[in-house]
């Protein structure tokens, strides 16, 4: 008599099927499977693991991976929700729906609020609201251009640009 074994096939690290993904946030089943794609290509172009490591998030973001950035430093970051040095395909689909449309208003403060707070503190503190440091300023404006689609900033110009010394 023959045997018949069921094994359950465990994909790539971290991957997750569409439909749940798609169920979870604002992306359809389809942008989910595109994401992946893209996810594929990042996550292999260095280390050929199915995870993204910081360097190669460098290297698709500024196409330089020996560079060290702030803004590819603090975006990476917020991405690896586990906090494990890497970004699993639903840790980058779950990251990536902020920027999404749909996405709620509330999400996308929170996100800007998170990457503000470079101390991840929970509260935005004197050193970082002085932050004078003009990449910080350009990747703020960027990141809410991407988020809300509209350079609606011109107030933070003033606040970053204050001569004043305070």
């Amino acid at each position: 008599m023959g045997c018949f074994c069921l094994k359950k096939v465990r994909n790539k690290s971290g991957y997750k099927d569409p439909t749940i993904l798609a169920s979870e946030t604002p992306f359809t089943v389809n942008e989910v499977k595109a994401l992946y794609d893209l996810f594929k290509r990042v996550s292999s172009s260095i280390i050929d693991d199915g995870l993204i490591h910081k360097v190669e998030f460098q290297h698709a973001v500024f196409r330089n991976s020996s560079k060290q950035n702030l803004f590819a430093d603090r975006v990476f970051d917020l991405f690896d929700v586990k906090h494990n040095g890497v970004i699993e395909f639903g840790e980058f689909v779950r990251s990536l729906s902020v920027f999404h449309p749909n996405a709620p208003i509330a999400d996308k403060i929170a996100f800007l609020f998170r990457l503000y707070d470079l101390r991840q503190t929970g509260y935005i503190e004197g050193e970082e609201a002085k932050e004078k440091n003009h990449q910080l300023i350009y990747i703020y404006i960027y990141i809410i251009y991407l988020l809300f689609g509209c350079l609606s900033v011109f107030p933070l110009f003033f606040f970053f640009n204050d001569q004043t010394g305070s």
